[in-house]
């Protein structure tokens, strides 16, 4: 305690900002999401308000790493999985049907058969949910899943769906998901600190390999082999060649991230839910008042 009002500097750095785990402790699960948020209405601003401003589309890559980290982190953590699941693979479908309604009305950068990022959220979590309650199913399951969505960017093998993300957004969830899962026994405070490294790395890996991905596609659809020349020229690809590589600022939040108890009034809880529909109503909005004026 001497040492403690002896030296009060350190003592607030270590006790009252920043952790043995390198976690600021304002940066809990509410915090993120509304970090997450922001950074998708900045991106579907970019997508439908100002589709030539890269800056904003760069920025909104953040987003979708941190919404994979909440779902790992989430399934790891609360106290009913079952429902936790459940209010995801609901709200994917209640979803989807306005979603579907409005791009097959209007002209946006998406496809037609786009399928929200609520799809990989929900797999990502079944995949969780299987896998400690039904170990010996969550090969399959995994193998199933990653098939449809690796084979869906290919056009011989695909069908109209578009799934936001594809295979990447469904293999950062059960990365991150690991990363906590291998490392949560660890006999060390710097147990979670190790766990948010394997994370960071996970998605390091995942997004070299999904950019990478992305260069070999477009080269081999732009091969004069007229076999390979029919290979995927899909937008994700070359969305993701451009900008994916930026999820990586997604790494400071990460590492500084503090698992907490929070409460959460059902207002709050929901209204993150809301975002996701919104971040697509408003910048939509404000585009055809814009075409109006």
């Amino acid at each position: 305690m001497k040492k403690c009002i002896q030296n009060p500097k350190k003592w607030m750095w270590n006790k009252n900002f920043i952790d043995n785990n390198i976690s600021i402790k304002f940066l809990g699960g509410i915090a993120l999401k509304i970090i997450a948020v922001v950074f998708m209405f900045v991106d579907h601003f970019g997508l439908i308000v100002f589709p030539q401003n890269d800056i904003l589309r760069i920025l909104g890559r953040i987003s979708m790493p941190l919404f994979a980290f909440l779902i790992a982190i989430g399934m790891n953590y609360t106290s009913n999985r079952k429902k936790y699941l459940f209010r995801l693979l609901i709200y994917f479908i209640i979803l989807q049907i306005p979603i579907t309604i409005f791009l097959l009305i209007s002209n946006t950068n998406l496809g037609k058969g786009y399928v929200n990022i609520f799809f990989n959220l929900s797999t990502g979590a079944g995949f969780i949910y299987i896998y400690k309650y039904k170990k010996i199913w969550s090969i399959p399951y995994l193998i199933l899943i990653s098939i449809f969505l690796i084979l869906n960017d290919v056009p011989e093998f695909s069908s109209p769906i578009d799934v936001d993300y594809g295979w990447y957004g469904f293999y950062l969830i059960i990365g991150f998901f690991f990363s906590f899962e291998f490392t949560k026994n660890l006999k060390t405070k710097y147990s979670f600190l190790i766990s948010k490294l394997f994370a960071i790395i996970i998605l390091i890996s995942l997004t070299l390999i999904w950019v990478n991905v992305s260069y070999l596609w477009l080269s081999l659809s732009n091969s004069s082999i007229p076999i390979l020349s029919t290979i995927s020229k899909r937008g994700i690809y070359d969305f993701s060649n451009k900008f994916q590589i930026y999820a990586l600022f997604a790494i400071p939040f990460i590492l500084f991230f503090k698992a907490k108890k929070e409460k959460s009034t059902s207002i709050v809880k929901y209204s993150f839910y809301l975002a996701y529909p919104l971040s697509f109503f408003i910048p939509t909005l404000i585009s055809m008042i814009i075409s109006i004026v």
